[in-house]
């Protein structure tokens, strides 16, 4: 069995971060397209989450009821 060639690989794999706003076109699979306001609140919900030590959906809601809505 070892000379057979591999069927499935079980290694993690990742497109990579995302560090510019311009950039949310590589990220998308060809056909597909990422809204830049949604991916703009996603980083804004992670910096979030990462300064005060909280959970991604509670950076939501501040970052909502900062901006006068509701999610």
């Amino acid at each position: 069995m070892s000379r057979l060639p591999t069927q499935v690989e079980y290694a993690e794999r990742s497109a990579g971060e995302i560090t510019a706003p311009g950039a949310a076109h590589s990220i998308a699979p060809a056909g597909y397209a990422v809204d830049p306001a949604q991916l703009d609140l996603h980083h804004k919900a992670v910096a979030l989450s990462e300064a005060q030590n909280i959970d991604y959906d509670q950076a939501l809601t501040r970052l909502a009821s900062q901006a006068g809505g509701a999610r």
